[in-house]
C-alpha cells in the first residue's frame, strides 16, 4: 500500500484541498469486513476548514464503488459509496478525550497529524459506515436438492435409531 500522507494542521489553516484514489486492495482491512470488499475502487477528497473551538477541521469525501460478497447467498455484491463526514482535529489525545461529548457536534473528533495517513483515514470511515452484513436487496433461490440427493439422504441410517431400541428395555 502506497503510503499518502497529508498535514491536516495545513489543509485546515489553508482551507486546501487533498486530493486521490483508492482501489480495494490498497485497503486491505475491507477484505477482512463481512462482505469481503476486495475489488472496486474509491475517490476521495478532504477540503480543509474553519472548524471550531479554534481547532483545525476539514470535510472528507469518500465515492465509489466496492464489490464483495453477498452474505445470505455468497454471489458477487456492488456497493454504492457516497460519504460525507466533518472532523475536528487535536493535537494529543488527551485533548481530544477532555472535549466534552456536547461540544463536539456532529463533527468527529481525531487526533491529527502533519503526517496523516489518509488510506488508513478513509480505510476507518468505510468500515465504520459500510452494511455490517451486506446483502443483495432479493437472493437468488437456494438450489433445492435433487430427487437423487434426497433418496441417498433417507438411504443412510439414522443415527438416533439406536435409541429407540434401548427404550425398549
Amino acid at each position: 500500500m502506497s503510503a499518502v500522507q497529508i498535514d491536516v494542521f495545513r489543509l485546515s489553516k489553508e482551507r486546501g484541498t487533498a486530493s486521490g484514489k483508492f482501489t480495494a486492495a490498497e485497503l486491505p482491512l475491507l477484505a477482512g469486513h463481512d462482505g469481503q470488499f476486495t475489488e472496486g475502487q474509491v475517490e476521495w477528497s478532504a477540503t480543509g476548514t474553519e472548524g471550531r473551538k479554534h481547532l483545525a477541521g476539514a470535510i472528507l469525501r469518500i465515492e465509489g464503488k466496492l464489490i464483495g460478497s453477498c452474505c445470505r447467498c455468497g454471489d458477487p455484491l456492488t456497493v454504492d459509496v457516497h460519504l460525507k463526514t466533518s472532523f475536528l482535529f487535536t493535537k494529543t489525545e488527551s485533548e481530544a478525550d477532555s472535549m466534552p461529548i456536547s461540544e463536539d457536534g456532529e463533527d468527529e473528533v481525531v487526533v491529527g497529524s502533519s503526517h496523516f495517513d489518509v488510506a488508513n483515514w478513509v480505510q476507518e470511515e468505510l468500515l465504520l459506515k459500510l452494511p455490517l452484513y451486506p446483502a443483495h436487496d432479493v437472493c437468488k433461490a437456494p438450489e433445492l436438492p435433487t430427487d437423487e440427493e434426497e433418496e441417498l439422504e433417507d438411504a443412510r441410517p439414522n443415527p438416533f435409531a439406536v435409541l429407540s431400541s434401548l427404550k425398549k428395555h
